[in-house]
């Protein structure tokens, strides 16, 4: 296990180069799937020196290409790979306190696309997936109606 995980932080180590392993410390797996066909690996992480909890969201590009949807058409392959690896640079451009914070800029290498943002508890994919222990966290009636008036304050920024 230690391999694997010294592993991955040789590998976002050169993605991010010394900047993320210098300023975070992650878990060694990742806590959840995320985006489009769960390919967004999330881990959990730690700035150090404070207690600022991130999630560094990590899409491993050979996942991408064993999709068995995409693997048919080069050309859509790379178009879809594309709009991945255009969603975080679209974050920076949103500043707006109901929708997800970007915390480190976006890097890219031949194997990997990564990014932090502000940490993000759970997605609405794995709040639908019943092999998930997330169903004891939903929350109350007016935890909902602050979700929904928060999602709504985003929508009405966006349009």
């Amino acid at each position: 296990m230690n391999k694997i995980f010294n592993t991955l932080k040789s590998e976002l180590k050169a993605v991010m180069g010394s900047q993320l392993t210098k300023n975070y410390d992650l878990d060694k797996e990742p806590y959840m799937q995320a985006g489009l066909h769960q390919l967004w690996s999330v881990y959990r992480a730690t700035k150090r020196g404070k207690e600022d909890e991130v999630s560094i969201f990590m899409l491993e590009k050979k996942m991408w290409d064993s999709k068995k949807s995409m693997s048919d058409n080069p050309q859509m392959r790379e178009e879809a790979l594309g709009v991945l690896k255009k969603d975080p640079f679209n974050l920076m451009k949103l500043r707006h306190p109901a929708i997800l914070n970007l915390i480190e800029t976006p890097a890219e290498d031949d194997k990997y696309v990564v990014f932090i943002t502000e940490y993000v508890p759970y997605s609405l994919a794995c709040f639908a997936d019943n092999t998930k222990d997330i169903r004891d966290k939903i929350p109350s009636i007016i935890e909902i109606k602050m979700i929904a008036l928060e999602l709504l304050e985003a929508i009405n920024f966006l349009h």
